[in-house]
């Protein structure tokens, strides 16, 4: 299956569209595990600073296709609400995963991403959408918010 990785720039009005920056090929279609969400991260792995990333989902856990949110430092990456909102109305999301690596290799959540998910996790269900994890991305494995009853 084709996932299209997507960044929003402005069009000639100035509004915010998507555009697609390129495709990432993966071999399942209904993304409702954290397992399989890691695996299609992986590439996080490698990364030295930390970059945060959306999953957009349709009401059947289908990708609608993923954009990064945030690119920080090898410590820290502010996500936007209004970004991560405005990236996942472009894509007709019902739901999504947050996902976002520590270049650390460690993956035990910070203070910071835990305030991150909850005020997501209440922003999301103002818009009547389904936040179904938050996924941090370490070397060689990962920490679900979900599977650890912390979202």
């Amino acid at each position: 299956m084709k996932i299209y990785k997507y960044d929003v720039e402005k069009n000639r009005t100035g509004n915010p569209v998507l555009v697609k920056e390129a495709i990432i090929e993966s071999n399942d279609s209904i993304f409702n595990s954290p397992q399989l969400i890691a695996q299609l991260f992986s590439f996080l792995e490698k990364k030295a600073e930390e970059r945060v990333y959306v999953l957009a989902l349709d009401a059947k856990c289908h990708p609608l296709g993923i954009s990064e949110i945030s690119h920080g430092t090898a410590t820290l990456s502010l996500a936007g609400k209004k970004e991560l909102f405005t990236r996942l109305l472009l894509m007709g999301a019902t739901g999504f995963v947050l996902v976002h690596n520590h270049p650390s290799g460690c993956p035990e959540p910070s203070k910071e991403d835990n305030s991150l998910t909850g005020a997501v996790k209440d922003m999301a269900k103002l818009m009547e959408m389904t936040m179904h994890d938050h996924i941090i991305i370490g070397k060689r494995t990962y920490f679900s918010f979900r599977q650890n009853d912390r979202l």
